[in-house]
């Protein structure tokens, strides 16, 4: 039985990265306001000690450069961040086409929205994607390969900035993302951490079964959203 390559990829600081890229206002501190607070920050906020959900007051506060933009909260509600998460996810669903090459980079036709419907492509949230990747792209070095491609895809799509993280299961892709870059999470990378948590190595991780179950749950993300 072949092991599974799980990517987990994260948009980095979602509502304010697209905020940014829409008003073009990349480097600068940055909250996404809602009422009186600060429903998420940048990067360079943060760096000022801001968080998500602070008071708009205590962020003024601790930067007062900060640039507050509404967010999109009127009567189609989220459509601006609907429309940015569909976007990476068409970005994903292109990259693997092809063998996993990049669909934005020339070549064969990229698969049209309804080929992509039985792909194992978990679409948690607006800015939260798992992909099960196909036994072509289950290996470290071809799975790191198709990541460097995928960011670059998405950057050249969508202006947003992602980390992609890969590993046999999907909690260890996520923690691989926390480092925010592309990361591959190791039986070495896990046992460096094992003074603070336990992580099962790569070496006696979860063996994804050929079973309808496992893949009813990553096709539930496509069933759920338009990719067009």
């Amino acid at each position: 039985m072949v092991l599974c390559m799980i990517a987990h990829l994260d948009v980095d600081c979602f509502f304010a990265q697209v905020e940014e890229v829409r008003l073009s206002l990349r480097g600068r501190p940055l909250g996404v306001q809602q009422n009186m607070e600060i429903a998420a920050v940048n990067y360079e906020a943060r760096a000022h000690g801001l968080y998500n959900r602070i008071s708009v007051e205590e962020g003024l506060r601790k930067c007062p450069d900060l640039m507050l933009v509404r967010g999109d909260n009127g009567i189609n509600a989220m459509q601006r961040y609907r429309c940015a998460g569909q976007a990476v996810l068409r970005c994903v669903m292109q990259s693997l086409d092809g063998g996993g090459q990049d669909a934005t980079g020339g070549g064969a036709a990229p698969a049209s929205a309804a080929e992509w419907s039985g792909r194992r492509v978990e679409h948690a949230s607006f800015d939260d994607f798992f992909v099960l990747l196909p036994d072509d792209l289950a290996t470290t070095s071809a799975a790191t390969a198709w990541g460097g491609r995928l960011k670059s895809a998405v950057m050249r799509a969508t202006g947003l900035r992602c980390s992609i993280g890969l590993a046999r299961t999907k909690l260890l892709s996520v923690l691989a993302t926390k480092r925010r870059s592309l990361t591959v999470c190791t039986a070495a990378s896990a046992k460096q951490r094992s003074a603070r948590c336990w992580i099962p190595p790569v070496s006696t991780a979860y063996v994804a079964p050929a079973s309808t179950a496992w893949q009813a749950m990553f096709e539930g993300g496509c069933r759920g959203t338009s990719a067009r």
